[in-house]
Order: structure tokens, then sequence, then C-alpha cells
């Protein structure tokens, strides 16, 4: 349980209470429209943010475990990684100076550990970002599927387009890292290349 419990970081409390307040903007826009959303009390936020906590921790819950295998699966094709090369997204000047100044600030012979806690931060984010989208959309499927009036439910250009966003800079981030993370292992696409 121990073990369990150390993944819990303040930055992942974090990141899961945004997540979560992207699943209730998302819900209340939907119920009450735009206008409302902001109108909370302090009594009520303090109420809230477990909510917002669960939420955002069960949401990243089903991101890691039913979304981002499928994710994970196609950036690890042969043919992706071999696209990733031709169009990284990221010049490989920048990857190898990242690569540098990450392994710069490591103790001797901790370098791959240095290299590695950094890119699991870089990671963490891309999983903000898929996280925040997925929640928008969670919020807007449930409040359809709760909904006592669904004659009623507002839909919100900005909202949708904000999730769309946040897969857009989910999908840009992890590419980017994975081709620092080819860099740095010297990764060539062939057909046998799953690990």
């Amino acid at each position: 349980m121990e073990p369990l419990l150390k993944q819990f970081t303040i930055s992942f409390l974090l990141r899961s209470i945004f997540a979560g307040g992207f699943f209730y903007i998302s819900y209340e826009i939907g119920v009450n429209g735009y206008d409302n959303v902001f109108k909370i009390d302090s009594n009520s936020m303090l109420t809230l943010l477990p909510v917002l906590l669960l939420i955002g921790v069960t949401i990243y819950g089903f991101h890691r475990s039913f979304f981002y295998p499928f994710i994970e699966n196609f950036f690890m094709k042969p043919k992706v990684i071999d696209f990733r090369r031709r169009k990284p997204l990221i010049s490989d000047a920048t990857s190898n100076s990242l690569i540098e100044i990450w392994q710069m600030g490591a103790e001797q012979d901790k370098e791959k550990q240095e290299f590695n806690r950094l890119a699991s931060a870089w990671a963490d984010f891309a999983h903000f970002q898929y996280t925040s989208a997925l929640s928008i959309v969670a919020g807007a499927v449930f409040c359809k599927v709760t909904s006592t009036r669904p004659d009623n439910l507002q839909f919100y250009w900005p909202i949708f387009l904000l999730a769309v966003a946040f897969t857009v800079a989910g999908f840009t981030s992890d590419w980017r890292l994975r081709r620092v993370r080819d860099i740095k292992m010297n990764v060539r696409p062939s057909n046998n290349c799953y690990f």
C-alpha cells in the first residue's frame, strides 16, 4: 500500500483537482449555462475540492487504463517511429540539448535516473492534457445522461474547443517527448521494434 501512496504526489493531486474542475465546468455549462459556472461560495468550494479530486483521479485512471494503451500502441508502431524521426516537432539539436542539460544536473553515475525523472515529469503534463480533455467530454456526457431536462441542455463551443486543444496539446507533447527518448535511446525503426 505504501508504494501506491507514494504515487500521490502534490503535483499529481493538483493535476487531478484541475482535471476534475474541467469535468465540473463542462457539466455545469451543460446544465446551467456559462453564467452560473463560477458562482460558488467558499463553503461550497471546500466541499467541492474533494469531489473534484476524486473525479480527476478516476478519470486519470480511466485514461491510463482504457484510452492511453491505444495511444501508446500507436506511438510504438515502427512506421510511426520512422515518421516521428522525419517529422519530430522538435529538432534533434533541441533534443540533444535537453538530454545534455538534464544530465548535467545529475550526480555522477545517475544521469539515466535524472533523465527518466525529468522525462516522467514531462509525460505527467502530457497525461494531464489528455485527462483534461477526457474530463471535459466526461462532464458533458454525464450531464446528458443524468439530466432531467434534456431539452434545456446547452452546448458551449469554447469548452468543446478547449477539449480539442487539450487533446492536440497532449498528443504534440507526447510526440515530442517520445522523439527526445528516441534520440536518447538511439531508437531506429524496424519491423520488430516493439519495446
